[in-house]
């Protein structure tokens, strides 16, 4: 993969539900990946979803697409392949919101309350967060940077 080219991918505003963030949980990925800065689209992950984005649109489309192929509506996390992986676990995985089931382990959380049954090895708090729950798992990393305490 490391000959691979990169497409940008162009930041477009979404439309805001109650609350002030997008509910679809896809878009909110989206939006959170562009929070962060410059998004780009590997061009081999967009032939892998059988598409070839020529144009600023078409790419932010082949994006939209990979990352809903992500979304498992039945946990509620997003299960990212991970394609450097080498070992017997060939995926990562995201939760925006505590999983809808229960789930022994999360790779990455969007919030700072995780399940105390669910062991999270890299914690990002929101802006609306107002406490810190810590797992008696290995913890890798902690970021409070967007907290409001």
């Amino acid at each position: 993969h490391t000959n691979a080219g990169w497409s940008l991918v162009r930041h477009v505003a979404i439309e805001q539900g109650p609350g002030g963030a997008a509910a679809d949980p896809e878009l909110r990925l989206l939006e959170l990946l562009h929070s962060y800065g410059v998004v780009a689209l590997r061009s081999d992950a967009a032939t892998e979803a059988q598409q070839r984005p020529t144009a600023e649109s078409g790419v932010a489309e082949a994006l939209a697409r990979t990352v809903a192929s992500w979304n498992d509506a039945g946990t509620g996390v997003f299960v990212i392949p991970d394609l450097s992986a080498t070992g017997a676990q060939p995926f990562r995985t995201l939760a925006l919101d505590p999983p809808l089931a229960p789930l022994r382990e999360v790779d990455t959380t969007w919030f700072a309350d995780a399940p105390a049954e669910c062991a999270v090895r890299h914690i990002v708090a929101r802006r609306d967060a107002t406490r810190l729950v810590v797992s008696t798992a290995p913890i890798v990393t902690i970021d409070l940077s967007r907290c409001a305490f």
